[in-house]
């Protein structure tokens, strides 16, 4: 039953081992298997939400409590539990760090990469031996104090990435800063994005995990538009996995990589897309039987449903009758995927109103307030329904990214 567990509650089952770490050490007592079942199952019913996008850090160093207060003092600085700590007896051997090493990795997500910082003598000589066991890179920086941990905290809240940070320390670093990768092969996976935030690509993660985990053995990972855009190979799934391709609502152009539209699966267009990416890692039988799961998964209705809490017959009818006015104040006539790509940005648009978090950056925002005016106010126009109805107010952003759509 145990095992079970494990497979069917993985992350759950993570943060219960580190519990169990916590209360076998302060109280010395050892919790059974029943009582990591119970545990387990109780975690399954809470709905937690895993940020499994985060790159971990820790601080490594000799000493009674001196790793552990270096991480705890950044920590209250940035407010945020950034860094976890391994404290070592002085007389300890590299081996016993690489047990405590991997110990760590077993109990926690760092596909997305790990910073250590390490102190001084054994430590500097673990990285080789470690590296066969990280499933994401691994950032050492040698001869840890307070500031450089501070520095690397700030950035880790900002959101770069570990390139970056190896980068930037590497700048202001006089020790050493070395970035390894891991040795095993790099699983298969599929990148989502949308220009409109990660919080859209997270719900298409999802609905794509659903039409393919009983059958394939990918990785779906949900991943910043811009990012993807400015930093194309450079950035952390091309380092960690073989992506297959990219799914989402714009396309960002990285050369060598697939890219099928959000609009395609849903107009059903993009079943060729689906067999030639699966088609080097699963036989056609398999191959139908997960674009039979995305065809079902992926109607208009399931995917605005997944996107927004709103009432999804209302919200659909709504935007149609937008669209149907768009269509009339800029006189012309919409694809089919371009009206689906409409259907699925504005309804995302609505809720982000509601939620008081509208895009609020354009480029090149002002030329485009000067040359395209008559389009602005066609848009704005058009989409007063939903204002009247939702309470709700477009901005120059938002209406920008819907010019971009309609004249993509």
């Amino acid at each position: 039953m145990l095992d079970d567990v494990k497979q069917r509650y993985k992350k759950e089952y993570q943060i219960v081992l580190m519990v169990k770490t916590f209360i076998e050490n302060r109280i010395e007592f050892q919790l059974g298997n029943e009582d990591i079942i119970i545990m387990t199952l109780f975690l399954s019913t809470t709905k937690i939400s895993h940020d499994e996008s985060r790159i971990k850090a820790m601080v490594i160093a000799h000493g009674y409590a001196t790793a552990s207060s270096i991480a705890n003092v950044c920590n209250r600085i940035l407010g945020v539990n950034v860094f976890d700590s391994l404290d070592m007896e002085i007389e300890a051997t590299t081996a016993d760090i690489i047990q405590k090493l991997r110990h760590y990795l077993e109990i926690n997500e760092t596909n997305n990469g790990l910073i250590i910082f390490v102190d001084m003598g054994s430590l500097n000589q673990i990285q080789n031996q470690i590296q066969e066991y990280i499933d994401g890179p691994l950032l050492f920086i040698d001869q840890v104090t307070t500031m450089p941990v501070l520095e690397v905290g700030h950035c880790l809240i900002k959101g770069n990435t570990i390139h970056e940070i190896a980068e930037h320390m590497q700048i202001l670093q006089r020790p050493k800063v070395n970035l390894l990768h891991p040795k095993k092969k790099k699983a298969y996976a599929i990148v989502t994005s949308c220009f409109t935030g990660i919080g859209t690509a997270m719900q298409i993660q999802k609905l794509l995990e659903k039409s393919i985990k009983d059958f394939l053995e990918v990785h779906i990972v949900a991943h910043d538009f811009d990012r993807l855009k400015k930093n194309g190979m450079s950035e952390a799934p091309f380092q960690l996995y073989d992506v297959l391709a990219i799914v989402g609502t714009a396309n960002p152009w990285i050369n060598g990589v697939n890219f099928i539209s959000l609009e395609d699966i849903i107009s059903g267009k993009g079943e060729n897309d689906v067999f030639r990416i699966f088609g080097k890692i699963a036989d056609p039988d398999i191959i139908r039987r997960v674009n039979d799961n995305i065809i079902l998964n992926f109607s208009l209705n399931k995917v605005i449903e997944s996107l927004t809490i709103l009432d999804t017959e209302k919200l659909i009818k709504n935007v149609e009758k937008s669209i149907i006015q768009l269509e009339k104040q800029m006189n012309r006539n919409f694809s089919n995927d371009k009206k689906i790509a409409l259907y699925v940005h504005i309804s995302c648009m609505v809720e982000r109103l509601i939620r008081l978090s509208p895009i609020t950056e354009y480029p090149d925002q002002d030329l485009f307030e000067q040359a395209h005016t008559h389009e602005i106010h066609a848009i704005k126009s058009a989409l007063s329904v939903l204002e009247d109805d939702y309470c709700v107010q477009l901005n120059i952003p938002e209406i920008g990214y819907i010019f971009n759509i309609m004249n993509g």
